[in-house]
């Protein structure tokens, strides 16, 4: 009889412990929303990734795409990470300009709609393909070293005639991309 209680007890035992860590991991899975305390390890899922900013061997960066706003002197705009960061590259790739010739500017400002040149201005003919691509040199200074949250632009003008104007029928296409390096 002593052995048959004792084999109750402890399974008794083993079941209460089952239960009470099955409850408490269930119940720190709810409070951190399914997310683990450990940090994430491992590789990624597959070639595609979803996150802009990631860091390699110590160094981060973040990288940005984005198709071409259309009807707008600004084609492009990307915030920069929210820490002193290098643009290491931006490009504007043009699949169709315009009917007219433009001046594309690519810049920095602490709005998303001026600009501050970074470099050069560049010319596309008339319905003309493009691409183009600001990268950094010794020879640009502190032009391509962004402040926290600064923006980077692509705008179109100067070339653009009334009628084609941006506003007014300028339909640029195509997409715009940057890199950025984390100091």
């Amino acid at each position: 009889m002593f052995k048959e209680l004792f084999v109750v007890l402890v399974l008794f035992c083993l079941l209460s412990v089952a239960v009470i860590g099955g409850t408490t991991y269930s119940l720190n899975a709810v409070l951190n929303h399914g997310q683990s305390n450990s940090p994430q390890v491992g590789a990624a899922p597959g070639p595609d990734r979803t996150y802009p900013c990631e860091s390699r061997n110590g160094v981060m960066e973040c990288t940005y795409s984005a198709v071409m706003t259309q009807n707008a002197s600004t084609t492009c705009s990307f915030k920069s990470p929210a820490a002193t960061s290098t643009l290491t590259w931006a490009s504007a790739q043009f699949s169709l300009s315009s009917s007219t010739a433009t001046i594309v500017e690519i810049g920095k400002g602490t709005l998303q709609a001026t600009t501050t040149l970074i470099g050069t201005k560049y010319n596309i003919l008339a319905s003309a393909r493009a691409s183009i691509l600001a990268s950094t040199s010794p020879a640009a200074g502190d032009a391509t070293i962004f402040a926290p949250s600064t923006w980077l632009n692509v705008k179109v003008g100067g070339g653009i005639t009334t009628g084609d104007s941006a506003g007014t029928g300028f339909v640029p296409v195509g997409t715009c991309k940057a890199t950025f390096q984390l100091m």
